[in-house]
């Protein structure tokens, strides 16, 4: 591989944008004696990687029970969160329609009714069917919409809960 070539697939070593055949083309490029001056301390780095590599790292003492703690805690406060969440919803929502319904009521109360006789505003049975699949497809429309709303409103709150999860681990 020529000088140049490898200079530009260091870069992108270092900015973390190889892959696992690039870091083995670089391994291997490193292990020759015939690295050029420039190279010698990236050959260095890279001869450390390979005297690591064969290395087993030991891990610490009751490590796994740790872990296994650590996530049934995670695990029952992450439950006891999420079920005061939906009971919090679900009075929010009750109370919510609760309230529409007590405007309604004191809507249709207050206004004046006169003895005018109701008149429909579709000609035929076939015109009123296409406007009732016309405005439901409009209610759909929305109502996806707002899914794909709450979908990502979600993704974002449970992306943050796993940053202060993870913040509050490393303060501990």
């Amino acid at each position: 591989m020529k000088t140049d070539d490898i200079k530009q697939l260091l870069q992108r070593f270092y900015n973390g944008q190889t892959t696992l055949e690039e870091e083995q083309q670089l391994m291997l490029f490193f292990q020759d004696e015939q690295v050029p001056d420039e190279l010698q301390a990236d050959r260095a780095l890279f001869q450390q990687y390979l005297s690591l590599k064969d290395e087993k790292a030991p891990l610490p003492a009751a490590l796994e029970q740790r872990l296994e703690c650590r996530i049934d805690a995670w695990e029952s406060n992450r439950r006891t969160v999420s079920s005061g969440q939906h009971r919090k919803w679900y009075w929010i929502s009750g109370w919510a329609a609760a309230l529409i319904l007590a405007i309604g009521i004191g809507f249709h109360q207050t206004r004046p009714h006169t003895d005018v006789e109701m008149r429909d505003t579709c000609e035929t049975p076939e015109q009123a069917y296409a406007e009732t699949r016309r405005a439901l497809k409009q209610l759909a429309e929305v109502m996806e919409k707002s899914e794909d709303q709450l979908q990502k409103a979600n993704k974002a709150n449970r992306q943050i809960k796993e940053v202060l999860h993870s913040i509050n681990n490393l303060k501990k």
